[in-house]
């Protein structure tokens, strides 16, 4: 990410606190395969609201990443399993602690 310019910090910053602030979030994760980038969000249920939440804020870190691709992710229960989700490429931004 460095070699594009692309500050890890700050994304990683802006996403989870948007995580936070988002109650049916329960992960989310950040990839990149030396091409493009990929930002996955496992939600507690998946809706049609919770995808249009998760493309929004893709949306809004978007400048982030200077005109480099950004794939979105949106991913329900069923699905904690997913490739995208824990792949070697793939770093945890954000992860809901259980109470």
């Amino acid at each position: 990410m460095q070699e594009d310019g692309i500050s890890w910090p700050r994304v990683s910053v802006r996403l989870r606190r948007w995580a936070l602030s988002e109650p049916d979030v329960q992960r989310v994760t950040l990839g990149y395969n030396g091409r493009d980038y990929s930002i996955a969000v496992l939600l507690d249920s998946i809706s049609s609201e919770g995808i249009r939440k998760v493309m929004g804020q893709v949306d809004n870190v978007r400048e982030l990443f200077n005109e480099n691709l950004v794939f979105a992710y949106p991913l329900g229960p069923n699905q904690a399993e997913a490739l995208v989700l824990n792949s070697i490429d793939t770093h945890e931004v954000y992860k809901r602690m259980k109470h």
